[in-house]
């Protein structure tokens, strides 16, 4: 079966439906509160700022550092 026929095909249309529907290909940046400050290391110990509104972004996860935040990135 050629693969052009798996990716048109309503199985894949499923598929997709189903991983934005519970949240799988998304990742949100977390933002941390003004009461969290001043930032702790040792809870957040990859959290950075963004340069262009001064948020502080969690990075729980250890993701590469973007150069501004995702709100900043919506605006560029």
């Amino acid at each position: 079966m050629p693969y052009y026929t798996i990716a048109n095909s309503g199985y894949a249309k499923k598929l997709w439906e189903y991983f934005f529907e519970n949240g799988l290909l998304e990742y949100k940046e977390t933002y941390l509160e003004p009461d969290e400050y001043p930032l702790s290391k040792e809870i957040h110990p990859y959290a950075y700022g963004c340069p262009k509104c001064n948020r502080i972004i969690a990075n729980d996860e250890n993701y590469s550092i973007p150069p501004v935040c995702d709100e900043c990135s919506k605006w560029d």
